[in-house]
């Protein structure tokens, strides 16, 4: 939506961020506690809100031809597969580092993003620049609050591919938006749809790939914890609010707020599941409120 303003640009973010670090804890829950399937969870996380959002698009919004040609539009599977690269990333990130150095990485993506922006619209703010080189250095304490780091290798290669995959999204995604992002709510709803079910299909590749040598198919079972439906609405709520976020000529002041989901989700990690952090992290969480606050109030 192209009127829409900086503070919006930012709430939006910051309901996408938040839904996405309850993702995390409901992930946490389920695969790191109750150990259940990675690739089925994945699985089926993707495909009930896309084909629930498929539904609504059609029923609701008399869309399902218009969903059906944005499906097939290259610019919405090149959004997705932007999206899974950068998830891909992280993954394998979090095989090398913590999880604080993981966050960190991302936020660091956060000097680079504007730069990248700028390259595709032309469009920058030295306000919004300070605002991402604030919001990355205040996180750079949480690099030694896990003890001393032994991997500086791992974490420069690490970190590298996650600042590229995240900035390589941020720069093309304004353009692979393409006309949505100057058109209705609506033709922005049928565009998340659509990566929506692009990523429920990126999530199929690993099962129809692992299912041979494994001999396991995707259970049903997972659908009858009514968790799963509360990770469905995050689901949508966390894809619609991005793609509205990214896709406004403001995006650049989102990203900070966007990549800052980790640090979030500690937050939430300590309230729901008992997992307390150190008093310095949440001193980094305080410090990185105050400057998004402060950001929020001086936009005009």
């Amino acid at each position: 939506m192209s009127d829409l303003s900086g503070q919006e640009t930012m709430l939006l973010a910051f309901v996408s961020s938040l839904s996405r670090a309850g993702i995390n804890i409901v992930d946490r829950y389920q695969i790191g506690l109750r150990r259940l399937s990675i690739l089925n969870l994945n699985l089926w996380n993707n495909v009930v809100p896309a084909v629930a959002m498929y539904c609504a698009m059609a029923l609701f919004f008399n869309a399902g031809s218009e969903l059906i040609h944005m499906v097939f539009d290259w610019r919405t599977a090149a959004f997705s597969g932007l999206a899974q690269l950068v998830a891909y990333s992280f993954s394998y990130a979090f095989r090398n580092l913590s999880v604080n150095q993981v966050t960190v990485a991302g936020k660091f993506a956060d000097v680079f993003i504007p730069l990248g922006i700028f390259w595709a619209t032309n469009h920058w703010s030295w306000g919004t620049y300070a605002f991402a080189v604030a919001t990355t250095f205040v996180c750079l304490p949480m690099l030694w609050l896990s003890g001393p780091n032994r991997k500086g290798g791992k974490l420069l290669a690490s970190g590298g591919v996650i600042c590229v995959a995240l900035t390589l999204q941020a720069s093309l995604s304004p353009t692979l938006f393409g006309a949505t992002s100057t058109s209705s709510a609506s033709a922005t709803l049928v565009f998340a749809t659509a990566v929506m079910m692009w990523r429920a299909l990126w999530s199929l590749v690993p099962i129809l790939v692992t299912r041979p040598a494994s001999g396991d198919a995707p259970s049903v079972r997972l659908l009858l914890n009514p968790l799963f439906f509360v990770r469905a609405l995050l689901t949508v709520t966390t894809q619609v609010t991005f793609i509205f976020a990214v896709g406004s000529p403001a995006s650049a002041i989102a990203w900070p707020i966007l990549n800052a989901t980790g640090i979030i989700s500690m937050v939430l990690s300590a309230l729901f599941l008992r997992e307390r952090g150190a008093r310095s992290e949440y001193v980094v969480v305080c410090a990185l409120g105050a400057i998004t606050l402060l950001r929020f109030l001086t936009l005009s």
